[in-house]
């Protein structure tokens, strides 16, 4: 169960940092949101 949640996290990471990496060069403000959205997916609050 831990690896699977391990490989799934990486994935999600992975796709946050292309999408957010895209969106930065669109828009700034959707960038702030996505990445406070992405540490609270990571449990860092």
């Amino acid at each position: 169960m831990m690896k699977i949640k391990l490989v799934y996290t990486l994935l999600i990471l992975a796709l946050g940092v292309a999408i957010t990496t895209y969106f930065a060069t669109q828009d700034k403000y959707f960038d702030l949101i996505y990445s406070k959205y992405i540490l609270q997916q990571l449990g860092v609050e």
